[in-house]
């Protein structure tokens, strides 16, 4: 019983040590290219969108009030935040903006 005990405790503490060390770690050493210092190279990634992404209720609203019901659709907006409306009076609702569909540029070397 005692040895049982003393396979199991040495088992358990293994297992934890293993689980201190992040599982991307071990890859990256493996697939990582050597910068001369012995360290690991990391790609540089970049994220970049456009400064408004705005939802709503739904893509194609006909007037300002649907348009500014709360929803989880990404519509295209302006600059501003207006949702894109398909009726009503555009020219004055925009003033001036034109909406566009939002951007989500990411990239990495």
């Amino acid at each position: 019983m005692a040895k049982s005990k003393r396979v199991l405790g040495i088992v358990l503490a293994v297992i934890m040590v293993l689980t201190m060390i992040p599982a991307g770690m071990i890859g990256a050493y493996a697939t990582s290219t050597d910068n001369g210092d012995g360290g690991l190279v990391f790609p540089t990634v970049t994220l970049n969108s456009t400064p408004v992404i705005r939802v709503a209720q739904s893509t194609g609203s006909t007037t300002p009030k649907e348009a500014l019901l709360p929803g989880t659709t990404i519509v295209p907006a302006t600059n501003s935040g207006l949702a894109q409306i398909s009726q009503g009076y555009p020219a004055a609702y925009y003033a001036g903006e034109t909406p566009a569909w939002p951007q989500i540029v990411f990239t990495s070397d």
